[in-house]
């Protein structure tokens, strides 16, 4: 059985063949009618795309390449993780959180796991003295990774207790860099 997430990666790689295919008829073969006609055949694919899944973002990347990426999303750039989302006008926005900040994060979500299998966001907020969304960008992702569960807005609970230190680092060592 087909799932939507299939369907998504088929057309993606539809488009981004067509964009090729578009290229190589401009620049080497010069038949600009042929270019365009393969050029407005990926916008209508990317449409489509836009219209199945609004969480997609579609950027052209500097080699002229068409990246689709499901948001959020997040990698490692210069030491700092980077979450970009997806902003109320329908565009993008990007949050870091500096390594050592993200070792803080982790020390102190190991000394709650000492103590409980839930907490707060506010509790973890405050045991740290950094930006307070550099913590949820970290819980975010750590939810995304399946660390841990998030059964109501503010409330986190533990998946695995055991070796979360090493559940983050290998989160952190997993993560694609930009």
């Amino acid at each position: 059985m087909i799932n939507e997430n299939e369907i998504i990666d088929h057309l993606s790689q539809t488009r981004n063949l067509m964009v090729k295919i578009s290229n190589q008829y401009a620049i080497s073969e010069k038949d600009w009618d042929r270019a365009q006609t393969y050029l407005n055949c990926a916008r209508q694919v990317d449409s489509i795309l836009q219209s199945l899944d609004s969480k997609v973002e579609t950027r052209i990347t500097e080699n002229n390449r068409i990246s689709t990426r499901k948001l959020p999303y997040y990698f490692i750039e210069y030491d700092k993780l980077v979450k970009v989302g997806q902003s109320r006008d329908g565009g993008t926005y990007e949050h870091r959180v500096p390594k050592k900040h993200y070792d803080l994060i982790t020390d102190r979500l190991c000394n709650i796991a000492k103590e409980s299998r839930s907490f707060q966001t506010k509790q973890l907020q405050d045991s740290c003295d950094i930006p307070s969304h550099e913590p949820l960008i970290v819980l975010k992702l750590l939810n995304h990774k399946g660390g841990i569960g998030n059964p109501r807005r503010g409330q986190w609970s533990f998946l695995e207790k055991n070796n979360l230190a090493n559940t983050m680092n290998e989160i952190w060592n997993q993560l694609p860099s930009n």
